[in-house]
């Protein structure tokens, strides 16, 4: 589990006993890494990332993630989001979010993207029934790599929303735009 400091080292594969990760820490999930990981507790990090993992990281129903400026990262392994659609199983990523690899499986309920960019460059990407916000306050998002997501809204203020060239954003439900100021898409 998330939440067990017994589950968590401050080197790749040593000894449990560290501090859950925190708002000044990253969440690394490596080769060594020793099975799957349900996130029990609202979990904010300053980044997360799944490289070299094989295994599964859960975001249990009622739980937030928040991710920080150090990213979100996947080249290997299973995020798997929340089954719920209430403001509790939302996830918020406060940097960017790239996957490369393995198979990430969004909430049910309401990813915000206050990053700079959305990069999907390879795995597979399962939207499931939840709602990707992009929100761009005073700064650009990169929408990259052709993918589809379940429903889209475009917010903000006073930012550049951006899909790349080459990019197909395949929305599968309903496209929104909460726009109070400004907007560029």
């Amino acid at each position: 589990t998330w939440n067990s400091t017994a589950n968590w080292s401050t080197t790749s594969g040593g000894a449990g006993g560290s501090s859950v990760p925190t708002t000044t820490s990253d969440a690394i999930f490596d080769a060594n890494g020793n099975g799957a990981c349900a996130i029990d507790a609202a979990a904010s990090v300053k980044g997360l990332y799944l490289a070299g993992y094989a295994g599964t990281v859960t975001q249990n129903s009622g739980i937030t993630v928040t991710v920080g400026a150090d990213n979100y990262y996947q080249s290997t392994g299973t995020f798997t989001g929340s089954s719920g659609a209430t403001a509790n199983d939302a996830i918020t990523l406060n940097g960017s979010f790239t996957l490369a690899g393995g198979t990430f499986t969004a909430t049910a309920g309401t990813i915000t993207m206050n990053g700079s960019s959305w990069t999907k460059s390879g795995g597979t990407l399962n939207a499931q029934t939840g709602t990707v916000l992009f929100r761009p306050w005073g700064t650009t998002e990169t929408i990259t790599g052709s993918q589809s997501l379940n429903n889209v809204t475009f917010g903000g203020s006073q930012g550049v929303i951006t899909v790349a060239s080459g990019t197909t954003l395949t929305v599968a439900g309903t496209l929104s735009f909460n726009i109070p100021d400004s907007i560029t898409i």
